[in-house]
């Protein structure tokens, strides 16, 4: 079962949601990378903090579902991340 909603929506209303519940606020606008820049920089958002900028890679999961799936011991849903290539080569 796939997520509703696309990777930088999830991204946007995760940080939005981070930034208005911090009692400190901000010392720039949070960054959200074009797709080109992400390919380079490695994360899909960043807000920074006084103390400390947090960067952040957003991964949209998907419930797995099978019918053996009850008999494991997780009393937990399972998810799974699809992984993509990176678009730059890192040595």
């Amino acid at each position: 079962m796939k997520v509703g909603s696309t990777e930088f929506s999830f991204g946007y209303a995760f940080m939005e949601n981070l930034i208005r519940g911090s009692a400190t606020a901000l010392t720039g606008a949070p960054v959200f990378p074009t797709l080109v820049q992400e390919a380079i920089l490695d994360y899909d958002g960043q807000i920074s903090f006084p103390a400390v900028p947090l960067f952040f890679q957003y991964k949209l999961p998907e419930l797995v579902t099978r019918a053996s799936a009850s008999k494991t011991p997780m009393a937990c849903a399972l998810v799974s991340f699809k992984r993509q290539a990176s678009l730059t080569a890192h040595g």
